[in-house]
């Protein structure tokens, strides 16, 4: 039981490191600026507006 638990630990833990390094990743380009975003040749689709979009609109709604 001990070796089977550690092994399961392990694979959460790589899982969960390769999962906020997406995370950082995307933040990361979310932040760049549209200049920035132009010389990479990475542009931001109709999706990424609409996500920003709903997290203003979240935020609004926080600080009422």
């Amino acid at each position: 039981m001990g070796r089977a638990a550690a092994a399961i630990f392990k694979q959460w833990a790589a899982a969960t490191t390769a999962y906020r390094e997406q995370q950082i990743r995307l933040c990361a380009l979310h932040r760049l600026e549209r200049n920035e975003l132009d010389q990479t040749r990475i542009y931001r689709g109709p999706l990424d507006r609409a996500v920003e979009k709903a997290a203003e609109l979240r935020k609004q709604r926080r600080l009422r």
